[in-house]
């Protein structure tokens, strides 16, 4: 199998468990770790790390005036369906007296390397707030995974790897004797994706 959308590379996961490059025995169940793990990267901060590229995606908000999104790298259209009749005729624009949004975070533009827009702020109008009412035609993802994220993906992954070892959750180590392995993610890698968490998105 190929890797989907993972946070590391399959090298990088075998480098990081210490494997030769010609023991490729294991290679297989490794890339079913990574996937896993990074699927739980996902769930744990509310967004995901890949680049979606151009997609239609749609969005609730729940005040009328913040939309939280998945990651957007750029924006092409944002239309709203306000009679909740399934026709997304008010067009939402950057600009203008009415119907105006800003993109936050408002200085990712002048960064380098910076995080992806997450957010659609109404500044005139009110967004409407039915179900999935917000359709945001656009770029989704991360153009790059960020470092932080990769290697919490490569931490996680080992973890669960040997985890394999010890199915009731109980390893044997040379100096420490038993030793338990807590469940979830490692405590190293929440803290290293701790900063990327994100609000809960509503979405259709």
């Amino acid at each position: 199998m190929a890797i989907t959308n993972g946070y590391c590379t399959l090298a990088e996961a075998r480098d990081q468990l210490g494997l030769i490059s010609t023991d490729t025995e294991e290679d297989t169940p490794i890339e079913k770790v990574v996937e896993a793990v990074s699927r739980e990267i996902d769930k744990y901060t509310g967004q995901f790390f890949y680049d979606a590229g151009a997609q239609t995606r749609y969005f609730t908000s729940l005040d009328g005036v913040n939309i939280y999104t998945d990651p957007i790298q750029s924006v092409t259209a944002v239309t709203a369906d306000d009679n909740d009749d399934g026709t997304y005729n008010t067009s939402w624009a950057t600009t203008g007296t009415s119907n105006r949004y800003r993109l936050r975070p408002v200085n990712n533009a002048l960064e380098s390397d910076a995080d992806p827009y997450w957010q659609l702020y109404a500044v005139n109008d009110l967004w409407p707030t039915t179900d999935a009412a917000v359709k945001v035609a656009g770029s989704f993802g991360w153009a790059s995974v960020p470092p932080a994220v990769q290697e919490s993906c490569l931490i996680q992954t080992a973890r669960l790897f040997v985890r394999r070892a010890a199915p009731f959750g109980i390893v044997e180590g040379q100096d420490a004797g038993m030793m338990s392995l807590r469940k979830g993610l490692d405590v190293d890698v929440r803290l290293l994706l701790d900063s990327f968490r994100r609000p809960n998105i509503w979405v259709a």
